[in-house]
């Protein structure tokens, strides 16, 4: 029969200096510290059809990944996938 299963998980980026150094880091050489959360529901609709979706970056959170190379290097955007799995 139909079936529900919801998954939410997180991933934690710390804080990082992005050129070699000692000491506390111009805020050029460095990034935050971030919190990026993933949701991903699917349904079952029988034996051979399963509907399936993913929010990657929930909340939106702009952050930066990496100052090298080539200047300001932004996280993940928040996107979404939707489909269908199909058996046979």
């Amino acid at each position: 029969g139909a079936q529900w299963s919801i998954d939410l998980g997180s991933n934690y980026i710390d804080a990082m200096r992005t050129r070699a150094g000692q000491g506390t880091a111009p805020v050029t050489q460095r990034t935050e510290s971030a919190w990026v959360f993933d949701l991903a529901a699917r349904y079952r609709l029988n034996e051979h059809i399963e509907l399936y979706s993913r929010v990657e970056n929930l909340s939106g959170r702009e952050y930066i990944s990496s100052w090298r190379p080539a200047g300001t290097r932004p996280g993940r955007e928040r996107s979404a996938l939707l489909g269908v799995k199909l058996r046979f």
